[in-house]
Formats: C-alpha cells, structure tokens, sequence
C-alpha cells in the first residue's frame, strides 16, 4: 500500500514538473503538444491595440517603425501588402523589448494612414505571417507561429471612416510555419510547412492547407505535399493568373533535406499550367501523382552545388514573368522567366551587377517583379559583397553590405530603362527582405533596415521603410 502511494506521489510531482517547464522536451509527443499554451497569456491572442499616428507613402522612404525585428518584412511569398477597396494594407514585425508583435495599417488610395493596429504578439521572428482581402472590405490575417505552434487566425472590417474593427482571433492547427493565407474560388485557405511530431509514422515536414468553412472554423488540414528527404523542408508558391482568367500559373519552389553538417540538399522550381477552376488540393495531387507536367523546371540546392530563389510575377498582355536567381559559391545569376503561350524564354539580367567590382552579387532575399498600370515594371532584388568565407556554401543571408536594387523597365517598350539603389553604407547594417506589390495601380515597396541577428529571439531593433515606386519612376525614370 506504502509502495502504491509513493508511485502516485511520484507521478503526479513528475507531471507537475512537466507543466512548469513548459513540457520543453516533450512538446513533439502527440500527447503534449496542446500544452505548448501553458503558462503563455498571448498564445490565443490579444485585444488589438491602436494608436494614431499619421504617416504618408511618396517617391522617397517614409519610416513605418524604428522598432523593426530582425525580419520585419519577410518573407517575399507571404503577402504583406494586399489591395483593399478604396486603398490597401501593410503588415509586417516589430520587436518591443524581446517581445515579437504584428502590426498593420491601412492606407487610402491618396497613400496616407492615421493609425497603426498592433495585432498582438508573435512566438518570434517567423511569426509575421501574411494577409489577404476580400469582398465587403474583411481582412484575413494568418500569423503566430513557428515550429511547435498553431496560427492564429483575425478577421477585420474596414469601416467607412477607415476604421477597422477587429474580431477576436482563433487558433488553426498544431506544428506549423510561414502561414500563408490567400483566396481562391472565393474560399478562404491557410497554407503553412507542418513539422510533425517527432515520435511517430513519418517524421518528414509537410505542407498542409485548412479551408475556411466558417465564420470561426477551418477544416481539418490536408497534405498537398511531404518533403522527399530527411530533415528540414520549406514549400513557397505563388499563384499567377492569365489576363483571360481560365487559366493560372503554379509557381512551386521546394527546400528539402539536411543533415547533421548541412542542410537544402535538394531544390527545385517547378512551374505549372492549371485551369482556373481547379480546386487547390486537385493541383497540388496531380503534381505528387506525377500527373501534371512542369513547362519549366530546375533541379537545385547541395546535390547541384546551387541555391534557387524565385519570386512574385506580373502578367502583361498574354506574357508572364517571373524573377530567378541561381546562385553559386562564386557567383550568382539573375534570370526573368518569360512565358508567352507556354513557351518559356530565360533574359538573363547579369548586366544589372557593376562590372568593374566583380565581387558583388545577387543574393537569396530576392523581392520580385512586379507591374503597375502605366506598364512600369519594378524588379527588385538584393545585392551584397561575395564573402567567400561564409557560413553557408550557396547563400549570403543578410550581409552587412547587402543592399537594395531595383530595376525599371517597360516589357512592350525595350528603351525605357532606369534604376534605384536603396543602400546606407554610414549604417553598416543591410537593407534588404524587400517586398513589393502592386496596389491601386501603383507598386508599393516595403524593406527592412538593420542587423539579422543571432538568433530567431534576439532583442534587435531595425528600421522598417515604404515607399511608392511608381510615383518614383514618374520623376525619376
């Protein structure tokens, strides 16, 4: 009876233990992982906090925050710039003494914002997540987590005096990263990189989607892909629709495999051609199925000795575009993917890189390409020094040097050709995670000014900058 007794104590002692240390160790069993919120006030969400603060979006920076965490504005698949019906909102991540939170505005269509809506706060870092709009002027935000985490999931109305009133957020899912949240067919999804639990069937990362099937409930989540290799794994895609709208383009880049030494063994970009109409899980089947087939595809990461970067496109006429960068230990390319009734043509834009300084190049944190609606095209990218010491063998990730270059053209006009360069060398901290969209007709750009950090918690401050391009090129180009 004795022995009984202290067998209980012990187990219970055992499991308050485990509670307080925050299961630590034991958050990937299945068992646990719910536990994760435990002792976490924020961890289901917070009452949005505004404050008024009028700020404008011309031809030159405007500051949106000097508390910017050390990836503010990242990543360039997520959107963080969306089109609303009479203006668009931003988002992106500060960090207020070690304490990572989400903040947004919205801005009328003559670019001025009065106030500034801290959504709450995030796990760290990663937790910036994306946003989307859709009809009645309701804003989706996916945002939170990173690893061991649900997404939390807001919807806000835009008022009539530009106001937004925020509903209370919900929890969607377990072990998930980079939500992106987006619309298709008039149904709401939220896609994000699933790490499943360490002690079960198939440890491998997965991407998974969960549909909207109600005001406050998502559906369970669907596989749309599962990494082919041990260890770490990302999934980025963009959706491109054609002018005519019975057709789209699948953009898909895949990250998979690492090991004790490196990681990224295997990459690929892979583009292709769906009807419309086509729910997202049927595209998503027919490419695992090997039922669909790529009209571009490119084979990358250790295995190539390359690193693979891709990034939002525009449509013009009936050509789509789409940016490239392939970059190696001692050099990297810059190509712009052009599809013209699915014949691809790669224009390699080497030519943008100084050729008297041969050591610097195009780095990982690529912004895109996009076009505003006088057929001013914006291609921005990243540049820095080539540091052959480096940690990693394919990438420079947030060099000191690093520094913002944005290429503008006309597609249908070949001599209309001009440039920005966004750099401080006095900083001596990059500008970079770039991030452009076109709203309201205009291209919009949004950066991050400031030091990566150590680590995905660090208490780093950065700038956070916007401007409008478009309004830049009408001056300047």
């Amino acid at each position: 009876m004795i022995f009984d007794k202290r067998n209980k104590f012990f187990l219970t002692l055992t499991f308050i233990i485990l509670l307080f240390l925050n299961y630590k160790h034991f958050k990937k069993i299945p068992i646990f992982f719910h536990m994760h919120c435990f002792g976490v006030k924020t961890c289901y969400g917070e009452k949005v906090k505004v404050e008024s603060r009028p700020i404008s979006v011309n031809e030159n920076d405007s500051l949106l925050s000097n508390i910017g965490s050390s990836r503010a504005t990242a990543y360039q698949d997520l959107n963080k710039i969306f089109e609303t019906k009479n203006g668009y909102v931003v988002s992106w991540l500060d960090n207020d003494k070690d304490i990572f939170r989400l903040k947004l505005r919205y801005f009328s269509k003559d670019h001025i914002s009065n106030s500034e809506y801290d959504l709450g706060q995030v796990v760290d870092n990663h937790g910036g997540g994306s946003i989307t709009v859709t009809s009645g002027n309701i804003i989706h935000v996916a945002y939170y987590p990173h690893g061991d985490d649900h997404v939390l999931y807001r919807e806000g109305k835009i008022k009539q005096n530009n106001i937004i009133d925020w509903e209370k957020p919900v929890s969607v899912g377990d072990h998930l990263t980079y939500p992106k949240i987006f619309s298709h067919n008039k149904k709401i999804y939220i896609a994000a990189r699933r790490t499943k639990h360490s002690i079960g069937k198939d440890p491998r990362p997965q991407l998974v989607i969960y549909e909207k099937i109600n005001k406050r409930d998502f559906s369970k989540p669907r596989i749309l892909l599962k990494s082919r290799l041990d260890g770490y794994a990302n999934f980025n895609f963009y959706i491109n629709r054609l002018q005519n709208e019975k057709y789209l383009y699948l953009i898909l880049k895949r990250v998979e495999g690492s090991d004790n030494k490196d990681y990224m063994i295997s990459q690929s970009v892979e583009i292709y051609k769906f009807s419309n109409e086509l729910s997202i899980e049927s595209m998503f089947y027919n490419i695992e199925a090997d039922n669909a087939k790529a009209i571009f595809q490119l084979e990358g990461g250790l295995k190539k000795n390359n690193s693979l970067e891709i990034g939002p496109g525009f449509n013009v006429e009936d050509m789509n575009v789409i940016p490239l960068i392939i970059e190696k230990m001692n050099s990297s390319e810059l190509f712009l993917i052009e599809i013209k009734n699915d014949e691809v043509d790669l224009q390699k834009m080497n030519f943008l890189l100084d050729k008297k300084n041969k050591q610097y190049f195009f780095t990982k944190t690529l912004g895109g390409t996009v076009i505003d609606k006088k057929n001013n095209a914006f291609l921005v990218t990243n540049i820095a020094n080539l540091i052959l010491d480096r940690p990693n063998k394919f990438f420079n990730w947030g060099h000191d040097s690093s520094y913002i270059y944005v290429f503008i053209f006309n597609p249908l006009d070949s001599s209309k050709k001009c440039k920005l360069v966004i750099e401080n060398p006095i900083n001596n901290a990059p500008e970079w995670l770039p991030h452009v969209r076109t709203v309201q007709g205009q291209s919009i750009l949004m950066y991050t000014s400031g030091k990566i950090g150590k680590s995905n918690s660090e208490n780093v401050k950065t700038k956070v900058f916007i401007r409008n391009l478009s309004k830049y090129a009408e001056k300047n180009c």
